[in-house]
């Protein structure tokens, strides 16, 4: 079902198209929303480069597992 069908109404399954069709997140759209304005003001835009933590900047890196194998075989198949 989609989000505002009577199907959803009921307490039936719901997805949420804009990540199916790629709609930036939250933080892609607050950068957005903040370019727009610099630039309004006669500032450069500065996308994602600044202000935006990085989750794992400075995270050590350790062996990989498993999971890093598979990850790192499916990214070489290049589909």
């Amino acid at each position: 079902a989609i989000a505002g069908s009577p199907e959803v109404a009921a307490g039936g399954f719901k997805i949420d198209l804009s990540k199916l069709f790629g709609a930036p997140d939250a933080i892609e759209i607050a950068a957005q929303e903040r370019d727009v304005e610099l630039v309004a003001v006669g500032r450069d835009a500065v996308g994602l480069n600044v202000g935006i933590p990085k989750r794992q900047d400075g995270k050590p890196h350790g062996p990989k597992d498993d999971l890093d194998s598979l990850m790192d075989q499916l990214d070489d198949l290049g589909l």
